[in-house]
C-alpha cells in the first residue's frame, strides 16, 4: 500500500515480469472490479518471448 504522486493510498495488484528493464504485465484491478461477486474465472497465459501476458 503506497501513496504516490498525489494518488491516494491504494493496493496495486499486477502480474508481470521485467526483462532487460522492459515491463510486460497485466494490471488485474479492472478485471477484478468487473468480475466481483461473479463466478468468472480469469486465465492468464505467459509467453516465453518477452511479450505481455494474455488474459482469457
Amino acid at each position: 500500500m503506497v501513496e504516490f504522486g498525489g494518488i491516494p493510498t491504494h493496493l496495486h495488484l499486477a502480474l508481470g515480469e521485467r526483462r532487460n528493464n522492459v515491463y510486460a504485465g497485466v494490471n488485474l484491478y479492472d478485471h477484478f472490479m468487473a468480475t466481483a461477486n461473479t463466478d468468472t474465472v480469469l486465465m492468464v497465459r505467459f509467453f516465453q518471448d518477452g511479450s505481455a501476458p494474455q488474459l482469457a
